[in-house]
């Protein structure tokens, strides 16, 4: 964790480092109130505030799902300070509720007529292998 935190310029401190490990450690994305239950001697400030600057240096992505939660969860490409580089499906378990980044197997190649796309992401709702 300190090695990441290190790559990214970023000060080690406790919150970093339990938050990269908690995000590393797990298959889903992670709700914003989940992460703050686990991190219970950080107050909500500090907590939103690591995953503000993980969001700003490309270590991490949020999602919005369909009811305004946010999730987090580790990027699995190269991203960084200047843009989110990955382009990928949000899955949505309609059972489990779990989301899940999967990456798209082939290039959308989407023309807007002069818009620039910086970043693409795709929410899917349904269900999940283990919910099927």
């Amino acid at each position: 964790m300190k090695d990441q935190l290190k790559k990214y310029k970023l000060k080690h401190t406790p919150i970093r480092e339990e938050l990269l490990k908690l995000l590393s450690e797990s298959q889903h994305a992670i709700p914003f109130a989940e992460l703050q239950e686990k991190l219970k001697g950080f107050d909500r400030a500090t907590v939103y505030r690591s995953l503000t600057t993980f969001t700003q240096k490309g270590i991490i992505h949020k999602i919005t799902n369909e009811d305004g939660a946010i999730f987090y969860a580790n990027c699995k490409s190269e991203c960084g300070e200047h843009g989110h580089t990955h382009d990928h499906i949000h899955f949505e378990c309609n059972s489990c509720k779990n989301i899940e980044c999967l990456d798209l197997s082939t290039d959308l190649n989407i023309n807007l007529n002069g818009y620039q796309i910086k970043e693409t992401q795709i929410n899917v709702r349904g269900l999940c292998p283990s919910c099927s």
